[in-house]
């Protein structure tokens, strides 16, 4: 994916073809990106302290990732604000 600025509308050109975007469509779909890795990774970094999951062959990783996910889809269903309180609260 390679991006262009072409007199006010930056396009981003893939392989289905060229999407373009104004500047601020841009900048949306970028912080809306930010937002997800930000939102998921960054919770699976600090509060399940993924970097250091000793799981790393086969499709270990994959898998484990799968349940880390699914375990932070079921405690935002459930209106926890707080992930690591949560997990604490239903870890006793």
């Amino acid at each position: 994916m390679r991006a262009r600025n072409s007199g006010g509308c930056a396009k981003l050109l893939s392989d289905d073809g060229t999407i373009s975007f104004n500047h601020f469509g841009l900048a949306r779909l970028i912080c809306g990106h930010l937002g997800i890795e930000d939102r998921l990774h960054w919770v699976r970094d600090v509060t399940y302290d993924e970097d250091r999951s000793q799981v790393r062959t086969g499709n270990g990783p994959r898998v484990m990732a799968s349940l880390r996910n699914l375990a932070i889809a079921i405690l935002r269903l459930t209106g926890h604000t707080s992930l690591a309180t949560a997990l604490r609260h239903h870890a006793r």
